[in-house]
């Protein structure tokens, strides 16, 4: 046979030859869900449920499949169910994440060269979205708690005041660890001077089937959250909720240019399939992990080694963050003695996420393994204060401590415009020697992704120091190059070319 002819059973035989040995990526994931007996980590399905997507069922836009981008048939009417449930005017369900909704909502909002007022806590989306859309940014930093950062109305009333010039006020709510801003009262302070709001609720897409208002029922114009953290989507599946329609189509207009123009069918199914579990067991399930958490502070003496924040501000239960003498040496043990995965580990504090497919039997075992640590570690102390959250470091001289209500650029210093930043040549320059240069990228701490250097700030001793610190702690921050001499970052280049 010429070597160009292949029969045609040899054609129907690859497939299923190539089926027969599973990928490396497969068999390391197959390995990770084998170890782990508890998860609190995101996705909120927990790796168990119903939801099998089939091959079958992963479509293209076909007659009868309807299309996200111009939704017409069945994804319109999935589209306008979702809306009904959250209480929106309108909904998009989004392929991209939330990331792809944070930077919709910001164009959609901001117009090239407006402003608007960003946390010390957002997630790198957001400057991605100043990057993308030529917004400037005015940085301001929420309270920091005992257990995490939040905002006030009075906090965000008073920096819509002193930044007339800005459009209007993004917030996280609930922060990375859980706590809760006052969502009402922004919305409210921003409307009543001609603002807007938008809320990265990214971690809240469960708050209503918790008995917890939302962003959409507090009044907030733009609520984009991702359906994977805590509800049972596939993950990389939000959904964006907008509350004056008046905004539709533009809204539709950008996502259909920063997504993808062949969206995952199978997310799709997945996030209106989660909203409907919600719907029917979310205030069960949510409900039984409050009072299982409420129990568990309650009993707590003010002794323990391994420690459960127990926030005076509001916060949702969902969140379980535990304050120890050494995060990573508790970690090891939660791992290896009872198959416990964490969301996140720092040097002092372990956070743990629960979904609506955490069992009693999981909470059983964090219980059992909380109280195991604290009998290895009796009468040791835990860390005191506050929690250590990766926010960007503070720029400025005065004597204002964290508590405070600070705001305005001493967040980050910016030398350039961020889109500018991101596209100029560059060069990895060592952090020892890169104090004052100009960073053309992003140094990030993963979980939860907020950046504490981000494309055109400055680089100051203090991140410099901080970011070394970070490091030298044991994580791993995106971002960071080794080099010869030592961390290196990415900083613009000072020929250009």
């Amino acid at each position: 046979m010429n070597k160009a002819e292949v029969s045609e059973s040899e054609v129907r035989d690859v497939p299923s030859k190539n089926r027969q040995q599973p990928g490396m990526l497969r068999q390391r994931l197959t390995e990770l869900a084998a170890c782990e007996r508890a998860r609190f980590h995101m996705p909120g399905h927990k790796g168990r449920g119903t939801f099998e997507p089939e091959i079958s069922l992963d479509f293209t836009e076909v007659p009868g499949s309807d299309n996200l981008h111009a939704p017409g048939e069945i994804i319109r009417d999935v589209q306008d169910k979702l809306a009904h449930i959250y209480g929106a005017r309108s909904s998009f369900m989004l392929t991209g994440g939330t990331t792809a909704g944070i930077i919709a909502a910001m164009m959609c909002l901001c117009p090239k060269g407006s402003s608007l007022l960003v946390p010390a806590n957002a997630h790198r989306s957001v400057y991605a979205g100043l990057a993308f859309g030529g917004i400037k940014p005015v940085f301001y930093r929420p309270l920091e708690t005992e257990g995490g950062a939040v905002v006030t109305g009075e906090l965000a009333g008073r920096l819509l005041d002193e930044h007339p010039e800005v459009r209007g006020i993004l917030v996280v709510s609930p922060d990375y660890s859980g706590c809760l801003s006052e969502l009402e009262e922004i919305a409210r302070a921003a409307h009543e001077r001609g603002r807007r709001m938008i809320t990265d609720e990214a971690h809240g897409a469960h708050l209503r089937f918790a008995g917890i208002p939302d962003a959409c029922a507090c009044g907030s114009d733009f609520t984009v959250q991702s359906t994977h953290k805590t509800l049972s989507a596939l993950t990389q599946s939000s959904l964006m909720h907008l509350a004056d329609p008046a905004d539709q189509t533009r809204m539709q207009k950008l996502l259909a240019m920063i997504e993808s123009s062949s969206p995952s069918y199978l997310q799709m199914m997945s996030i209106e399939e989660a909203a409907d579990e919600a719907v029917e067991c979310g205030a069960e399930v949510f409900g039984n992990i409050a009072d299982r958490r409420a129990e568990y502070a309650a009993a707590q003496t003010g002794g323990e080694a391994f420690y459960l924040v127990d926030p005076a501000e509001r916060f949702d239960s969902s969140k379980w963050l535990f304050r120890t003498a050494d995060g990573y040496r508790d970690e090891k043990i939660l791992r290896d003695r009872f198959g416990i995965v964490p969301e996140a580990v720092y040097p002092t504090e372990i956070l743990m996420m629960t979904g609506i497919r955490t069992t009693a039997e999981d909470l059983d075992l964090l219980c059992e393994a909380a109280e195991y640590l604290n009998e290895i570690h009796a009468g040791e102390k835990p860390a005191s204060g506050q929690k250590e959250r990766p926010m960007p470091e503070d720029r400025s001289t005065g004597a204002e401590n964290a508590n405070q209500q600070k705001h305005g650029d001493e967040l980050f210093e910016l030398g350039l415009d961020p889109g500018e930043a991101v596209r100029a040549a560059s060069e990895f320059v060592p952090l020892t020697g890169a104090l004052d240069r100009i960073s053309a990228g992003f140094v990030i701490p993963y979980p939860p992704g907020i950046p504490v250097l981000i494309p055109g700030a400055r680089i100051g001793a203090d991140q410099i120091s901080a970011i070394l610190d970070r490091i030298e702690s044991g994580e791993q921050p995106q971002g960071i190059r080794e080099s010869s001499d030592g961390p290196a970052v990415e900083a613009v280049a000072a020929e250009q070319p």
